[in-house]
């Protein structure tokens, strides 16, 4: 059962790379004045490479699902569904390559209340949107998954949350995410099992959400 679908829009995508070229142009703008060259010049530029960089990502991104609107999806995987009457919820963020229907029963298999779902898209596509998630920040995958976890903690659901391969690194950007917004998951914790994320993004965005954080490396994996 389908608990909650999460679109972000172009428009939202373009409004953040519309401050990011603001900041880049004031940036650039600084470093012009300290050299003595003209200041409008070097804004416009900066605005201008920043602004075409994430024109370029947001298009890769369509392709790979970084910046495609709907990737995130949540799925009950017990009766209760999305009621999570015990007050918990245990879910868990399929790793690379895994097939909906492989990542459901790998999260019942491991008694998980819910399966916080990114779409397998191919070999290649699955290795591009992870590095545009780590190079370029939160995906729509992330920020559906920070509303997702932000209405629980609006219910007050202790949330748990285990993460495996791929999934580690959409879940330490939707953690960051939350915590840029207030979130508080405090009793819960973050698991993140086979981590391609290095552990300072992944403690501290479990740490800024009031979590308790377990990360385990496997270095053959």
């Amino acid at each position: 059962m389908l608990i909650s679908p999460c679109a972000t829009s172009a428009g939202a995508y373009f409004g953040r790379a519309v401050i990011a070229a603001g900041g880049s142009a004031a940036s650039s703008a600084a470093g012009a004045a300290i050299k003595g060259e003209p200041i409008g010049k070097a804004a416009l530029m900066g605005a201008g490479m920043s602004f075409a960089m994430s024109t370029a990502n947001f298009a890769v991104g369509q392709w790979s699902g970084w910046s495609k609107d709907g990737e995130f999806k949540a799925v009950a995987l017990k009766s209760k569904g999305a009621a999570l009457v015990d007050g918990h919820m245990d879910g868990s963020v399929n790793g690379i390559w895994n097939t909906e229907a492989g990542a459901v029963a790998a999260a019942k298999g491991a008694n998980m209340d819910v399966l916080l779902y990114n779409p397998m898209r191919g070999r290649i596509l699955d290795v591009v949107e992870c590095a545009q998630e780590i190079l370029f920040g939160p995906s729509t995958f992330s920020r559906g998954m920070a509303s997702y976890l932000g209405g629980l903690q609006a219910q007050g659901i202790v949330v748990n949350i285990t993460a495996h391969s791929q999934g580690t690194i959409m879940a330490t950007r939707a953690l960051q995410v939350m915590s840029g917004q207030g979130g508080n998951l405090s009793g819960g914790t973050v698991t993140f099992n086979n981590p391609p994320i290095d552990p300072f993004q992944a403690y501290t965005s479990g740490w800024s959400c009031g979590m308790k954080v377990d990360y385990n490396p496997n270095w053959l994996d």
